[in-house]
């Protein structure tokens, strides 16, 4: 059950990072109509940066602040 748990908890806050991601999109398109492939760009660097960060042995509290 524990592992269920933490399955859960994982998925849910992944789920919310995408839908931020989405939210993001769409309300940029809806203002600009141009779809911005630089969001995801900036997604993508600060994941690198927070894996990173992680690698080098920093907590994650600093890590993905």
């Amino acid at each position: 059950m524990s592992a269920f748990l933490q399955y859960l908890v994982s998925g849910i806050a992944v789920g919310c990072g995408f839908a931020l991601l989405a939210s993001g999109l769409v309300a940029i398109h809806r203002v600009t109509r141009v779809v911005n492939f630089a969001q995801g760009m900036f997604a993508v660097v600060g994941g690198m940066a927070a894996g990173s960060l992680l690698a080098a042995g920093l907590p994650h509290g600093a890590a993905e602040a």
